[in-house]
This record gives structure tokens, C-alpha cells and sequence, in this order.
């Protein structure tokens, strides 16, 4: 199971693009529920928040998140931070980087995740586009690990928003390539969303 458990929490690691206008612009606290389609009964249930802050010409976003992963026979907790830092280009699209740690409570002494990125946003109406690549390194920082991600979001409406994605492990990684689907929707005049995603 820790092994299944790693590739969800590797799938779920630090993504999105910061947005930026002035100063400090917008946060959201999200509840989320996770299945996975590699792991039947594993569940990752997670509680976070973001805060995005415009310095200078640079869009700056701040995460965090904690997580309980469970098959309701065993149960490990996950607390990530992150960072990430774009521009945006006179088309729109953003480009920038990311880093982040993902501290993994399994049987054991705590490991630690690092990972570190580039990624771009472009917006096409509705829709967002989001590519990344993410490097993933153990406690030691030795080998890593490298994926692509691409991820399309469709705002159906101000409240409502559906994605579908893809993880591509460029090594081989330690799971196959995860398809995502997962919705969001956010309570009425206030900063807190809801969301779920199947793996």
C-alpha cells in the first residue's frame, strides 16, 4: 500500500499557476476527496489553503496542505508546502517555476519529498491549459524522479470548474502514467472550495 500511496501523493504534489494583480489578491481554503484508480479502497482526504500576492512584475503563490491518506485499516498523513513564481508574457500566457516539500508520515521516522519545477498557463476562454515538469527527490536529494504533467480546467460557471489531466512519468517513476478527473466548486461569497478527483 505505501507504494500506491507514494504515487498518489506524487500525483497530487504542488500544481497551478500563481495569479497576480496587485498585491495581496486572493486566497481559498478547499476541502478535497481523492480516489485512486490504481489502489481500490485508498482514499486521500485533504484540507488546505493558498494565498496569491503580486510583488513587483512577478505573480507569487504561497500553499499548503495536510492529508490523510486511508484504506480504513491503515492511514498515513501527508503536510506539503510550496511556492511557486511566474510572469506573465504580453499574450497572457504565464510562464514560471515552482518548489515545495511533502513531509510523509508512513510507518516509520517522517520522509521528507522535495520537489522542484517549471510550468506554464494559458487561458483559451473558459478554459485553462497547464503544462508542467517536475523534478522529485528523496530525503538525501539524490536521484529524482521526473514527470510531465498537462492539465486542462473548464469553468462552467463562477462556482464551477471541471478538470481532466495526466501525469507522465518521463523515468519510469514509481507508477504507471495517472489520469485525473476531478470538479471544484466554490461556496458562494466565500473563499472556501470543495472538490473531488479520481485517480
Amino acid at each position: 500500500m505505501k507504494n500506491k500511496i507514494l504515487a498518489i501523493v506524487l500525483a497530487s504534489s504542488i500544481a497551478g499557476t500563481a495569479t497576480a494583480q496587485m498585491a495581496f489578491q486572493s486566497g481559498v481554503i478547499d476541502f478535497s476527496y481523492a480516489d485512486d484508480q490504481f489502489a481500490p479502497g485508498v482514499v486521500n482526504l485533504g484540507f488546505g489553503g493558498r494565498a496569491d500576492y503580486d510583488i513587483g512584475a512577478f505573480g507569487v503563490q504561497l500553499d499548503g496542505s495536510a492529508n490523510v491518506l486511508t484504506d480504513f485499516t491503515n492511514s498515513f498523513s501527508v503536510y506539503s508546502v510550496g511556492i511557486h513564481v511566474n510572469k506573465t508574457l504580453n499574450n497572457g500566457a504565464k510562464l514560471g517555476g515552482f518548489a515545495g516539500v511533502d513531509m510523509l508520515s508512513f510507518i516509520g521516522p517522517t520522509q521528507n519529498l522535495y520537489n522542484i519545477g517549471a510550468e506554464a498557463m494559458m487561458s483559451f476562454g473558459p478554459a485553462d491549459v497547464e503544462v508542467a515538469i517536475v523534478g522529485l527527490f528523496q530525503d538525501n536529494l539524490g536521484d529524482a524522479n521526473w514527470r510531465a504533467e498537462i492539465g486542462v480546467y473548464y469553468e462552467i460557471s463562477r462556482a464551477f470548474e471541471v478538470s481532466l489531466g495526466v501525469d507522465y512519468w518521463l523515468d519510469g517513476g514509481p507508477s504507471p502514467a495517472l489520469f485525473t478527473i476531478g470538479a471544484d466548486y466554490q461556496l458562494p461569497n466565500m473563499p472556501i472550495s470543495i472538490g473531488a478527483k479520481y485517480y
